[in-house]
């Protein structure tokens, strides 16, 4: 059995990433990345927003990944981290990213062996 992709060049919901992102291709200021965990702070305004700005918001209710909003978008990461810039510089969102760890310390390589070991 075959799977058919359907045509969604013809459906009339769909819009281009560009289009969503009125032609920007990168965040004007902030750096996100996949695991960027994103949280409204402030509610949205009643205008002034897109449609997949306010989606983005009530998507942020609480802590979540810039991967789980592409997913629950429909949406590239690229287009949510532009999406996702307008709202931070607008004061709507916090954003966290992972802080940076030295991947090659042997003591934590050592410490996780341990506690394998230990299992």
């Amino acid at each position: 059995m075959t799977h058919q992709r359907p045509d969604r060049s013809t459906d009339p919901g769909l819009l281009r990433p560009f289009v969503v992102t009125r032609g920007r291709t990168k965040p004007a200021q902030a750096t996100f990345t996949l695991i960027t965990q994103v949280m409204a702070i402030a509610p949205a305004p009643a205008d002034g927003l897109d449609p997949e700005h306010l989606a983005i918001m009530r998507l942020c209710a609480g802590p979540v990944s810039a991967a789980e909003l592409a997913a629950d978008l429909d949406l590239p990461p690229g287009a949510v981290y532009v999406l996702l810039d307008d709202l931070l510089r607008q004061g709507l969102i916090a954003v966290q990213n992972p802080r940076p760890t030295d991947h090659d310390d042997v003591n934590t390589f050592k410490a996780v062996i341990d506690g394998l070991r230990a299992l």
